[in-house]
């Protein structure tokens, strides 16, 4: 399980996003958190070059194909 969040999401809490890792590694889940600064719900996708986590995302997906 992947959560990314960016820093400036108006949409879901950063404790929020933070609580959900923590209960699913709680529950034996491999849960991992990466937040993006000055990204929001949408610009958190953009590629690695922008500050986005596109790029962490297909490596996590290669890394658990």
């Amino acid at each position: 399980m992947l959560l990314l969040q960016g820093t400036s999401d108006p949409s879901i809490k950063m404790a929020a996003t933070k609580q959900a890792v923590q209960n699913a590694q709680d529950l034996g889940t491999k849960a991992s958190f990466a937040s993006y600064p000055g990204k929001d719900h949408y610009s958190v996708l953009t590629p690695g070059e922008s500050g986005g986590a596109a790029d962490d995302v297909i490596r996590w997906l290669k890394e658990h194909n």
